[in-house]
């Protein structure tokens, strides 16, 4: 957030409407990012779809200063079973932010096998990198 907020101030802001397109929810005015939380379904996963909006979010400032096929090989790179999904880049940032979001909810613990947990360490070291990477830009 540091790194996005150096540039950029961030607004969020709830609102009554319900919202059927998810692109009218992040607007970027000048160095402004404002994010409009709408009314969503109550079946609805409300962390992964907050987790979706700052993906969202996170993926338009960095795509302002890398490219989507570099993002992409970074991607490739730290989280191998994404090389065989055809989904846009843009989808997967956004669909595995959520792992970050659930890594910080994770107690500190010894993980003697590979599981959830490691596998949520290593998509948090692709964001950080991804960030890094922007931040040298």
């Amino acid at each position: 957030m540091s790194g996005i907020e150096a540039e950029h101030t961030v607004n969020i802001a709830e609102t009554d409407a319900e919202s059927h397109n998810s692109e009218g929810e992040i607007q970027f005015i000048g160095s402004n990012i404002n994010i409009l939380l709408p009314r969503i379904d109550i079946n609805t996963d409300k962390t992964k779809y907050i987790a979706k909006n700052i993906g969202q979010m996170l993926y338009d400032v960095i795509a302002q200063k890398l490219k989507s096929d570099d993002i992409r090989y970074e991607m490739n790179r730290y989280i191998p079973e994404v090389k065989n999904r055809g989904e846009p880049t843009i989808s997967l940032f956004r669909e595995y932010f959520y792992s970050v979001l659930l890594y910080k909810t994770q107690k500190p613990k010894v993980y003697p096998d590979f599981d959830a947990h490691m596998h949520r360490v290593i998509v948090l070291e692709f964001f950080k990198q991804i960030i890094v990477m922007y931040l040298r830009e």
